[in-house]
């Protein structure tokens, strides 16, 4: 299967949703719309907070309220809700639709409840294939805070598109209770997230979000319920401790069972398939975190019905993934995929073929970084095997230990690549690098994919003296440099002996052995972990 951005892309509609005084509501297929991250007219910009994926349902409810409880990862100072019937038969009529903090199990923080609105109003019809975006809801929300979105099905839905394993406990009640901020008509509870698949932000603009898009690793699996402990929530909180003006969103696009190359029923369709929609249509999305592939060595299934898999049909269709994300811009991060001794997986073929991918990510240069959870998982006394102190106990899920080791060994900057700026400091007056060629005459330094502010002097480097005949060994490369709102920076006026290196170059010095001459520097667990 070939990846074609164009291809995957579906046209924006106009939901026929009958809202009362029949406005119409913006919504997409199951493919993608743009929700650029656009400043508004404040200066601020949107951005996703929390996102999950929308994958079949086997459930159906008639005349309830569902109160879904989410942990976003960014704070703002409005919100905007998604809601999805991306897999539903027909159209699912909400009627009553509120979003407020969360005080403690389905009870509402005082004076925190608002309703949301569709065009104005609160009725909207979700159709079937389709998601819809709400107004702006004047809510000031903190970061890694838990809302609750209320929403009143008055009819019945039919099985209702859903993500089955939330880890988060939901609630629901009789009758329309969207706007009681008590709990106390919530008397049931839900383990899966219905109707809803997105939460944005309006906050600084030069916020972005980072999309973790995997299987039931990056969903969470066997992590503490209600804990908030997958390892993008534990990136997540890492990003808030990040550099001023450079925070990032976290986006958990896991589906626990999903495969790279074929659909998957409950699991969800492709990662291929569902590209699109649950990374390249975030709000603000700046990069995206892939980790995928073991489920589709686990049950053997090549891109052709009845082939089995090989480790070349995994590394093409994560090349594929890597140029979609290029085209639209986005930097993608390869992880390694994690240990499988010892549990249903594992067996010698599966193996062979996890360590081929992952020998690919690590060293093939499609990727313009690589996070090695594998190296970070598995016990240095058995590589094939998760830690113990990390394995949940089925050989082939982390334990919250092990995710947080996972987001610990995130690479902060491969997210970032961004240069920074004290505030002080002015338009044009920073050279990427100054060298003195008779004192380094074999000098090299590379800027790949960083995003620069306009305090970079137009010229970019100095050599002193100023003369490039004087410096036949210097190495002053720079490949897609970008501003802060993602646009190419003008290299026009650059240096005359730097040089603007290609796509095939720049590959190879993505890759920290071919930086290092061959050397993998080893890594050590932590202490606790030993």
């Amino acid at each position: 299967m070939s990846y074609s951005g164009g291809s995957w892309r579906r046209s924006l509609l106009v939901a026929a949703a009958l809202v009362a005084g029949g406005t119409a509501v913006a919504a997409s297929s199951p493919g993608a719309v743009a929700r650029e991250a656009a400043p508004d007219a404040t200066g601020q910009a949107w951005v996703g907070s929390w996102s999950t994926t929308p994958l079949v349902g086997s459930a159906g409810f008639n005349d309830q309220t569902l109160r879904e409880i989410i942990h976003i990862s960014l704070g703002g100072d409005e919100v905007r809700i998604r809601l999805t019937n991306a897999f539903g038969a027909g159209g699912v009529v909400v009627d009553d639709v509120t979003v407020g903090v969360r005080d403690a199990g389905a009870a509402l923080a005082p004076g925190t409840e608002r309703p949301v609105t569709f065009g104005g109003v609160q009725h909207v019809t979700l159709p079937a294939g389709a998601e819809v975006l709400s107004d702006p809801v004047p809510l000031a929300v903190a970061p890694q805070q838990d809302l609750a979105v209320s929403l009143h099905v008055p009819a019945p839905t039919g099985p209702a598109t859903r993500h089955a394993g939330a880890y988060t406990t939901s609630y629901a009640a009789s009758g329309d209770h969207a706007a009681e901020p008590s709990a106390s008509a919530f008397t049931s509870t839900l383990s899966s997230w219905y109707l809803l698949d997105g939460v944005d932000v309006l906050t600084a603009p030069e916020t972005g979000a980072v999309v973790a898009l995997g299987d039931s690793i990056t969903d969470g699996t066997n992590s503490t319920v209600d804990a908030n402990r997958r390892y993008p929530d534990d990136l997540a909180r890492r990003l808030l401790a990040g550099p001023p003006g450079q925070l990032l969103g976290v986006l958990n696009e896991g589906a626990s069972g999903n495969r790279l190359l074929t659909d998957g029923g409950s699991s969800g369709v492709s990662a291929q398939q569902r590209f699109d929609r649950d990374v390249l249509a975030q709000t603000g999305v700046r990069a995206v975190i892939l980790l995928e592939g073991i489920n589709d060595i686990g049950h053997d299934l090549g891109p052709v019905s009845a082939n089995p898999v090989t480790a070349q049909d995994l590394i093409d269709a994560m090349s594929n993934l890597t140029r979609a994300a290029h085209e639209h811009g986005l930097r993608i991060i390869g992880a390694t995929m994690t240990p499988i001794g010892g549990s249903k997986y594992d067996t010698p073929d599966a193996e062979a073929r996890r360590q081929a991918v992952n020998e690919w990510i690590r060293t093939g240069g499609a990727f313009d970084g690589v996070v090695d959870f594998d190296r970070t998982a598995r016990d240095p006394a058995d590589p094939s095997r998760f830690l113990p102190a990390y394995d949940s106990g089925d050989h082939l899920h982390p334990n919250d230990i092990g995710y947080q080791a996972m987001a610990d060994a995130v690479d902060l900057n491969l997210l970032y690549r961004r240069l920074t700026r004290a505030a002080d400091l002015a338009d044009g007056t920073v050279y990427l690098s100054r060298i003195e060629t008779n004192r380094f005459p074999d000098s090299q330094v590379a800027f790949i994919d960083t995003t620069m502010d306009a305090h970079v002097r137009p010229v970019g480097w100095q050599i002193t003296p100023n003369d490039c005949s004087l410096a036949p060994r210097l190495r002053f490369w720079e490949h897609h440099s970008v501003d802060l709102t993602e646009a190419p920076v003008d290299v026009t006026q650059r240096l005359a002996c730097s040089r603007q290196i290609g796509d095939a170059e720049a590959a190879q010095w993505r890759d920290p052995s071919y930086v290092l001459g061959g050397w993998v520097p080893a890594l050590v667990p932590p202490l606790g972990a030993r």
